[in-house]
């Protein structure tokens, strides 16, 4: 119940601004219903005069003119709820998508490369288009389809009690077949997004890589993985679809026999007098339409789980520790660089330190080489210097000022760097090198050619 709670308390904060939208949808879904039923009533009526030979031409086109205004007013608030509906699922989807290319823009460097670009595009892409379909259908088809079925039972308990139970017998079986479909939903939808998840940033990574994978002859071990993960969501899905087929043609075929109940009762209440034909017609015609609304709103659970999985997902981009902004800058006035009894943890956990009570100090206009084995974080020192990540104790300035407090454009013109990990745009080398400084002369480049060892 809390992560239910949690997710629609997400989703709620994204549709602050269209809530009218949603209320007057839900509204005019609620009119469509009862609209809906009118027609109903009206046959009813026509075939009750008929039985009992008390109808004229007159009193019949009454009846067909209601039921006629009732269907159009049925169409006219249906489309008009969905359309409402639709608008506020793209707002939504646009409110979201922007909300999390904002969050990406005040993230530390080394947080969003430490992500995937495939697992990013999931969740911009993908994960966030999932929303739309349910979120536009199911405000005002779930409200219609669960308020058109009380309205339909609710009408036959007023015809007979009787009718409307036996309307219910086939609603046990159904809900034990539901029931072992359900078994496990929870364990087995996530172990299926886990692998939908790994397939899609597999497929994308191949994609955007598949250059690169060429050109150093690595089709044979990179296809490899996009075929291993493609063939482990095929796995998943098929061990899933097998352990619930059963159950679900079980359901499905046993649901909709509301004859079932309906026709012997009903029999027999016409037998002893206690139910006649035209509200027998009535109760078996409104029968037929209990039931598909139902199996509609049962489809939408898969939806409400695939919302609530990519909003959590969302969530999580959307909770990460963003980049601590100084309400005043200051300029450095020297270059010195200094390590003021600095730690560091890549999850802000200070008892799981890379390193702790660091401190040096660079010169300005001085060389310094920070020696040490493989994965000690040297790498990292030199990235906190750029704030790929904020340290989590202590400070780092330039020119006696924390780097914190200096401009994020004004540091990365003072501070660059060559990483073990470089990506390379699709420009030649000497401009790749010069999108730091643009102006950068050719004798600059060669230098700091030089400098980093590329030469």
């Amino acid at each position: 119940m809390n992560n239910q709670t949690n997710w629609i308390k997400i989703l709620s904060g994204f549709a602050s601004d269209s809530k009218w939208k949603i209320m007057l949808s839900i509204l005019l879904s609620i009119i469509s219903v009862f609209s809906g039923l009118v027609p109903y009533w009206a046959v009813f009526k026509i075939i009750l005069m008929m039985i009992n030979n008390a109808y004229t031409i007159n009193s019949i086109m009454v009846y067909i003119f209601i039921a006629l205004i009732a269907y159009i007013s049925q169409v006219c608030c249906f489309g008009a709820s969905t359309m409402l509906s639709h608008i506020t699922a793209y707002e939504i989807l646009s409110e979201i998508r922007k909300k999390l290319a904002q969050k990406l823009m005040r993230l530390p460097l080394g947080v969003v490369e430490s992500k995937k670009i495939g697992e990013l595009k999931n969740i911009f892409v993908d994960k966030v288009e999932t929303i739309e379909l349910p979120l536009a259908h199911m405000i005002p088809e779930v409200i219609g389809n669960l308020l058109l079925s009380a309205a339909i039972f609710l009408y036959i308990m007023l015809i007979d009690w009787r009718m409307a139970s036996a309307l219910l017998v086939t609603i046990p079986i159904s809900i034990f077949a539901f029931k072992k479909v359900m078994s496990g939903f929870n364990e087995t939808y996530a172990e299926q997004m886990k692998s939908n998840n790994y397939m899609n940033s597999a497929i994308v990574e191949f994609i955007e890589g598949i250059e690169v994978i060429k050109t150093f002859n690595q089709s044979q071990s990179s296809y490899k993985k996009y075929k291993d993960a493609v063939d482990n969501y095929k796995i998943h899905t098929l061990n899933w679809f097998k352990n619930t087929w059963g159950y679900m043609n079980l359901g499905a075929s046993v649901l909709p026999s509301t004859f079932l109940g309906i026709l012997p009762v009903g029999m027999y209440l016409i037998s002893i007098n206690q139910l006649n034909y035209a509200e027998f017609f009535l109760c078996i015609v409104l029968s037929l339409g209990v039931v598909a609304p139902i199996k509609n709103f049962t489809n939408y659970v898969n939806h409400l789980k695939s919302i609530q999985y990519a909003l959590t997902e969302m969530n999580q981009i959307l909770s990460l520790e963003e980049l601590v902004l100084s309400t005043k800058f200051k300029k450095p006035q020297h270059y010195e660089i200094a390590f003021n009894n600095v730690g560091f943890s890549y999850n802000k956990d200070k008892d799981d330190l890379v390193f702790k009570h660091l401190s040096f100090t660079v010169p300005e206009n001085n060389f310094i080489a920070i020696v040490g084995a493989s994965g000690s974080g040297k790498s990292t020192i030199a990235k906190l210097i750029s704030r790929y990540w904020d340290v989590t104790s202590g400070e780092i300035t330039i020119g006696g000022i924390n780097i914190k407090d200096i401009e994020s454009k004004q540091l990365n013109d003072l501070v660059g760097f060559v990483g073990q990990d470089n990506f390379l745009l699709n420009l030649t080398f000497k401009e790749n090198i010069k999108l730091g400084n643009p102006e950068a002369t050719d004798e600059a480049v060669e230098k700091s050619c030089q400098v980093s060892t590329m030469s």
